[in-house]
């Protein structure tokens, strides 16, 4: 169990060198653990964190897929989803905005779409064992 500080001050850093969909994994995780020990809800734990996760960056089809997840577990805040469509949609790319600069660790949507793909490949036939 670390503390919101802490996961804030790795998430919040430009030299991650974790692609985006990673942060939002981890943040899920960690807020998905801390729920259970804290008692509180996820959407409560994850308050204090979400904000740094730099959902303008995920690809599209993923954001597509978090959405989703989202209308069945709520815990992002819908803004939050919204401003990351917005963004794609302006192909807004303001170097100023925190939320809009890559990681370290950032990839570009098409090798994301290949490494999403493979993790599928390997889960449907690791599943069939």
């Amino acid at each position: 169990n670390s503390s919101p500080s802490s996961l804030k001050a790795v998430v919040s850093t430009q030299s991650t060198g974790a692609d985006e969909s990673e942060v939002l994994n981890a943040v899920k995780e960690w807020c998905t653990v801390n729920a259970v020990i804290t008692g509180q809800s996820m959407k409560d734990v994850a308050r204090k964190v979400i904000g740094h996760v730099r959902f303008s960056l995920l690809d599209p089809e993923y954001l597509s897929l978090v959405e989703k997840e989202n209308e069945l577990k709520p815990f992002i805040p819908i803004r939050l989803i919204s401003e990351a469509w917005r963004s794609h949609a302006l192909q807004d790319r303001d170097s100023n905005n925190p939320q809009l600069r890559p990681r370290a660790g950032t990839l570009p949507h098409d090798a994301l779409a290949r490494k999403l793909a493979r993790s599928q490949a390997c889960a449907a036939s690791c599943s069939d064992d």
